[in-house]
């Protein structure tokens, strides 16, 4: 077996082992809900062309990653593990990608190996990468753009076609990064020093114009079905989120944070901009930093931060964490060893314990859908039920107050989510009509239940902070 495919080998390993392993369990929560409840939507309702939370229109982001999602629900069911897929072959296709660009670029298989070893292990990019979000696919997008620059570099007429079709994955993934390739492509080309050749060159302006087609068609087709559509997703969901820090956070020092928590890279990362900065004559080494500086500095100064930021600027820190472990050859082959070694250490503990990544936090709602679908014996399950018929199955039904109809909010995009399809959603009046004329399951707000009718006398089973599980007895 060569050299390199033991490098793949070594990192399939910590692939399976950071982001496959415990990435089935938890439940989905906050952005990762929303987006797998617009899949859920499209898989369902076929509006493939008109994204939906429910029933309310989404116009905040591309649907390319929602498409992808909705696919693979079409293929497997809608469930939480189909929903994870498309971001975990992202980003395993990810690990292997900066691999082959770090070879390219350095033609050192060490540097190849560590930018690999690094990116995957980086705490945020794994966070992120192992549920429903699209970072994964942005940052597939992001590394196909830096091999096409090689490929331009060497002239090859697939050079440009490469950068377009990766300028429309990331459009169409997450917008507002998708305009760091052409600023990459600018500083790439000032470094190497063949702006004049390039600007000559008919291909290139064919990649351009084969990279803006797509973005420009969907924005046209989009703004016709939903007027508005271009003003909000260019003003309000990147100007000013940006600006103003709404939906993330505003901590000025969060980046320092993160960079601190970046071990065990952060000592490699710090002497590798030193040794890339004695290489600054190199067109890789200068991009590198001079495009990781400008992103970072551009970060800083937003006023909106989140970790999930970085993760488009993780390729140049882990390929300049490299080439700090390179630096040193005892520290090299130490690296190495540990990642030998440790694989199947860790692979074999996060196998056998229970390390949740996203623990599970909606327990009443799987009970009520587990009794919602498989008509258990009550006798044996409740006691209180003995005097029902012993296997009569007691529909569940959905109980929706007035402050949280209509809205988007957890408690419904979780019953959308995780509940089957058609089961019952009451309002106020439903609720007291129903409740009459026959036995139900009820699953209700917790934080609601307080505010039923008392006429109704529910018999409450099972409760946890989000939901409430009751028994509506009908009247005698």
């Amino acid at each position: 077996m060569s050299e390199r495919k033991k490098d793949l080998l070594l990192l399939s390993f910590w692939v399976l082992l950071v982001f496959w392993v415990r990435a089935w369990n938890g439940d989905l929560r906050a952005d990762a809900l929303s987006y797998a409840v617009i899949a859920k939507g499209m898989a369902e309702g076929g509006h493939w062309l008109d994204p939906r939370i429910i029933d309310i229109p989404y116009q905040n982001k591309p649907p390319l990653f929602f498409w992808l999602v909705a696919g693979f629900f079409k293929l497997l069911g809608v469930g939480f593990y189909a929903a994870k897929l498309p971001a975990l072959i992202f980003a395993t296709a990810d690990v292997f990608l900066i691999y082959l660009v770090a070879l390219k670029w350095f033609k050192e298989r060490d540097i190849a190996f560590f930018s690999a070893f690094s990116f995957a292990t980086t705490r945020w990019l794994v966070r992120d990468f192992t549920t429903v979000r699209p970072e994964s696919l942005l940052v597939f997008a992001l590394l196909m753009g830096l091999y096409s620059f090689s490929l331009i570099s060497e002239k090859k007429k697939s050079g440009p076609y490469l950068l377009g079709l990766s300028f429309i994955l990331a459009y169409m993934a997450k917008m507002s990064f998708a305009f760091l390739l052409p600023l990459w492509f600018f500083i790439y080309a000032l470094g190497s020093g063949r702006v004049r050749e390039w600007l000559w060159w008919p291909h290139l302006y064919g990649g351009a114009l084969f990279g803006f087609s797509v973005p420009a068609l969907w924005l046209l087709m989009f703004e016709a079905r939903s007027p508005g559509y271009m003003r909000n997703i260019f003003i309000r969901e990147t100007f000013e989120k940006a600006a103003q820090g709404f939906d993330v956070g505003t901590d000025k020092l969060m980046y320092l944070k993160e960079f601190l928590l970046y071990q065990p890279w952060l000592i490699f990362l710090l002497v590798g901009v030193v040794v890339l900065w004695r290489e600054r004559k190199n067109p890789h080494p200068r991009f590198i930093l001079t495009g990781g500086f400008l992103m970072g500095f551009v970060l800083q100064l937003s006023t909106g931060k989140a970790a999930r930021y970085l993760i488009p600027l993780t390729p140049m820190l882990a390929m300049t964490a490299a080439h700090g472990i390179v630096r040193f050859k005892k520290i090299n082959s130490f690296m190495r060893k540990f990642a030998l070694y440790a694989a199947p250490v860790f692979l074999v503990f996060l196998w056998t314990v229970p390390v949740p990544i996203n623990p599970p936090k909606f327990h009443t709602l799987h009970l009520a859908a587990e009794l919602g679908k498989e008509s258990p014996d009550y006798r044996e399950t409740f006691a209180f039920l003995a005097k029902d018929a012993a296997r009569t199955k007691i529909p569940l039904v959905q109980w929706a107050p007035g402050p949280l109809a209509g809205g988007v909010n957890e408690y419904r995009l979780s019953n959308y989510f995780y509940l089957p399809r058609g089961t019952p959603v009451w309002d106020d009046a439903s609720l007291k009509r129903g409740a009459g004329k026959g036995n139900f399951l009820l699953l209700a707000p917790a934080p609601y239940i307080d505010k039923m009718p008392p006429e109704l006398k529910p018999v409450l089973i099972h409760r946890d902070r989000y939901h409430a599980l009751l028994l509506l007895r009908g009247r005698d």
